[in-house]
């Protein structure tokens, strides 16, 4: 490394350090960390700021939807559908259609996702209005609402002081409904094994 000619900090010619002080005729014996910008530390949200909003409830209260299909579900109509729709050649190979619900209930699914991401920017933006720095990011509803309640919900803890009660009620309700689908789906297995002679 060819010498400095002014004084000043440079990097170590011994790399022992970051930086050594060139003090216009030679090295000192002053070495120091190179300067890093301080990390980034969000501040709290003003006095008394609330991080309810309608938004955050639609989103944790959305299970219930799917809750309710799931209780209003009627799965021996479903289960003699799917059973009318399945043929048995002689040779024992099973063929038949899929059920025409599929399409409409994925087309729901589609709307209910985009929704989802809606609601979630809606909330992001009236947090930002309540002055609330750096909430959590609308677009991780992207990868499920979910996310974006648990991760909305946290932050704003952070920020304010409170805001954990959409989180706890769309964990509860989540559980609840994987309670419900796991039941719903050994009813329609033992149905199956009951109708289908083997």
């Amino acid at each position: 490394m060819t010498r400095p000619t002014q004084a000043g900090w440079y990097p170590d010619p011994n790399g022992e350090a970051a930086e050594r002080w060139w003090d216009g005729e030679e090295w000192s014996e002053k070495t120091r960390h190179r300067y890093t910008a301080p990390a980034y530390e969000p501040q709290p949200a003003p006095a008394g700021t609330s991080p309810t909003t309608i938004w955050i409830w639609l989103l944790a209260l959305a299970p219930l939807i799917s809750i309710w299909s799931a209780l209003t579900l009627d799965v021996e109509a479903l289960l003699a559908q799917t059973l009318a729709a399945v043929e048995v050649d002689p040779d024992g190979t099973v063929t038949g259609r899929a059920p025409v619900t599929a399409p409409a209930a994925n087309a729901l699914g589609l709307v209910g996702w985009i929704a989802g991401i809606g609601i979630a920017l809606l909330d992001w933006r009236a947090l930002r209005a309540r002055q609330i720095d750096r909430p959590f990011h609308w677009a991780w509803a992207i990868l499920w609402s979910l996310v974006y309640v648990i991760g909305r919900s946290i932050v704003a803890r952070r920020r304010t002081g409170t805001g954990l009660a959409p989180m706890w009620a769309t964990i509860a309700l989540q559980a609840l409904l994987v309670i419900i689908i796991f039941s719903i789906s050994v009813q329609i297995v033992n149905a199956t094994l009951s109708a289908v002679p083997l």
